[in-house]
Parts: C-alpha cells; structure tokens; sequence
C-alpha cells in the first residue's frame, strides 16, 4: 500500500465529530477543517455519505497547469506516483494539509485507472448519477476534470436527475435512459460510462436504478462503478447485478488505489458502518439474454440488502468469492 494510502488509511488520526458522525483525516489544520465539512444536516435526503462532503464555502485548491505531463503519469503507484510525479517533491505533504484536493481528484483519478486497467480510450465518458455537490461542483469550480485529458483527449458528460441547470453543453438533467435516448450517437463501443458511489446496492436506490441498469446492460455499454465500502455497497451491488441482471464483468471488483480521503463512522471505526468514496471498483458490459422477474426477485434482494447495511463485518475483501461462490445470489 503506498505512503498516501497509509497516511489516510491509518486510524490513529484525528478524528473530527459533526452531528453524531466520525470523520477520519490526516489533516493539520483540524479547526478549519472541521468547520469546512458538510453536515448530515445539510445534504440532501439519500445523498450517500461517500459523495463529496466539503461545504460550498470550501474553496478548493487549485491546480499547476498540466503542461506536457503525459497518461503514464497516472497509472502506476496510486496515490503516491501520481503526487510525486505530477506536482513534485513535498506534494504529498502538501495534500496532508489539504485532504479537499484528495477527494476532489480521486473522481477523475479513479476514472483513468479504470479505464487503463483495461486499456480502453474512449472518446466519450457518461457520468452517471452525477450531482451538482460533487461531479458538477467539481467541472465548475477546478480543473480536476481535465487530468483525464492527459491521459486521453476525451469529451466527458455529466448526467442526474438532482442536477440544477447549467449553462454548460456537457450537463443533462435527467436520467442516463433519458440521455441515451436524446443522444443515441453515444451508444456506442468509443463511449464508457462511470457511476461514482451510486448506491444501488442498498435497500432506498436500487428501485430507483433497476430501469437504467437493465437499459445500459442490454445497450452492451462499457459502465464503470466505484463504491463507498465493501460490506454493504458493494456486496449489494454485486448482488444485484449477479442475481437480477446476470451481468458480465470486464474488471474487478478491486481496490481502488485512488480512494478519497475522507472516511465517515457512525461510532467505532473497527465494528460500525463507514464510508470512504471511491474506495472500490468495477467494471461491467453486457448481460446473459434473460427475461428478468421484477416482481419475483425485488422483495428478495431488499431482504438481503437490508442485511449488509445492519451486519458490518471485519471484511476480507476476496473477489474470486464475491463473483463466483456468493450463496446469497441464489435467489429461487
């Protein structure tokens, strides 16, 4: 694990207490920090503890031009190859002070690692389920989107029922069914999708997704997922995957090398239910040809998602039994 990933990972940190919730940081400035993060409070209802939790009057850093920096430049040593050869000596340091710039990039990071992992350059990316708090918020107020651009000239959308309106060319209000719709050119094998923390995998949002997966899964389009933790997002997301979809997997699930930052916990850090956006990944494409029962295996896949939000466990993340050996997608 690299040194970033030590320093954020470890949980003999400060720890920073808002409206009964624990953030976990490395940062210095433990006052200012602390007033800068978003309360449970003033989120939006089901707005997942992973997303972006810096407050607007956060200002967030900004970048040094990417000059003639170049894509292999992202790949690699996660968190500490991409510091140090992006910004220089003492950029880890830097970030210490200021774990916003973190969170910020870990959207675009995790996007790029994704897609070299299975060396895909697409010529447009979809994000999907995308809020005016965190992707928007990001493309409006810094550059951190442009990173991907480093690594591969791409036109990149931003796609959600809960975004505002926008002036910007590249933001849909809406469903990624109803974008698609609007713009078929993009169903196509040079566009990928990306959902970051979508939570489908908990009982109040799949209902609200099942419409949309089963549309982009019979589209044959590339769609990329990361998730807020493994006991319960992304466990229910395989879930439903597996068990509604029958979904096809290109990568993972794996560890995401270009997690963010902030860690939330209800009480203690080892027993109670946390989140750490983007800490996970996947990549799907594509389903087995099947007439799926809504009615039939809905009730049951709520059941076991309730499970996996009230049952944390010490878990020992192991891919190969997630995909393959599961018993609870056995749902007949």
């Amino acid at each position: 694990m690299s040194h970033i990933a030590n320093m954020i990972r470890n949980l003999k940190k400060r720890v920073y207490c808002i409206t009964g919730r624990l953030y976990y940081f490395s940062g210095l400035q433990a006052s200012q920090t602390c007033i800068m993060i978003t309360s449970d409070s003033e989120l939006d209802t089901d707005v997942c503890v992973g997303t972006f939790r810096w407050s607007v009057n956060k200002r967030l850093p900004s970048l040094n031009s990417l000059g003639d920096i170049v894509g292999d430049v992202f790949v690699g040593d996660g968190w500490s190859g991409y510091l140090g050869t992006r910004f220089g000596p003492g950029a880890i340091a830097a970030s210490h002070c200021d774990l916003s710039v973190i969170d910020g990039l870990s959207y675009a990071l995790s996007c790029i690692y994704a897609l070299d992992s299975i060396g895909c350059k697409p010529t447009d990316i979809v994000v999907m389920g995308a809020t005016y708090k965190a992707e928007v918020r990001l493309l409006e107020e810094t550059s951190y989107w442009e990173e991907i651009q480093a690594y591969h000239p791409v036109t990149v959308w931003f796609v959600g029922p809960e975004l505002l309106h926008s002036t910007r060319s590249n933001v849909f209000k809406g469903t990624i069914y109803d974008f698609l719709h609007k713009k078929p050119c993009l169903v196509s094998e040079s566009t990928v999708l990306v959902g970051f923390n979508p939570g489908f995998g908990t009982v109040p949002l799949v209902d609200s997704w099942v419409k949309d997966l089963e549309y982009i899964l019979d589209s044959n389009l590339r769609c990329v997922f990361t998730q807020a933790n493994d006991y319960s997002d992304l466990r229910g997301e395989l879930v439903v995957l597996r068990s509604l979809f029958e979904a096809q997997f290109v990568l993972g699930p794996l560890k995401n090398p270009f997690h963010m930052a902030m860690t939330a916990c209800e009480k203690d850090p080892y027993t109670s239910p946390w989140s750490c956006g983007n800490s996970y990944m996947y990549i799907v494409q594509g389903r087995r040809p099947a007439k799926v029962d809504f009615n039939k295996k809905l009730p049951v896949i709520r059941s076991l998602l309730e499970n996996f939000m009230t049952t944390v466990e010490t878990y020992d993340f192991k891919p190969e039994v997630l995909i393959k050996n599961e018993k609870v997608w056995e749902l007949d």
